[in-house]
C-alpha cells in the first residue's frame, strides 16, 4: 500500500449532478512517502503526472488546473526556502 505525508487542503467544489445527486469534492495534495499504488474495485487505471505533462493525458475535467495550482504552490515554497537559507 502506498503512503502519503503531510496532506494539505487545496480547494473544494460543490455541484449537483445531472441526475440530481449533490456532490462535494475536497481536493488535497500531499508528498508521496512510499509504497505501490493498489487500485480498488472501482478503479481501472492510474498514472503519475507532472504539471509539465498532465495536459498530454486524458484526465478528469479540472484536474490539470489543480495540478498546476499545486505546482505553483510548491515552486513558491521552494523559492521562499532558498531565500531564507541565503539570509
Amino acid at each position: 500500500m502506498w503512503r502519503l505525508e503531510n496532506p494539505e487542503y487545496l480547494l473544494d467544489l460543490v455541484f449537483v449532478r445531472p441526475d440530481g445527486v449533490p456532490v462535494l469534492t475536497l481536493s488535497y495534495f500531499a508528498a508521496y512517502a512510499s509504497g505501490d499504488v493498489r487500485l480498488d474495485a472501482d478503479s481501472v487505471e492510474y498514472i503519475w503526472v507532472s504539471a509539465e505533462n498532465a495536459k498530454d493525458h486524458d484526465l478528469i475535467k479540472g484536474i490539470v488546473e489543480e495540478i498546476e495550482m499545486v505546482d505553483k504552490i510548491l515552486k513558491e515554497r521552494a523559492t521562499s526556502m532558498k531565500s531564507k537559507t541565503k539570509s
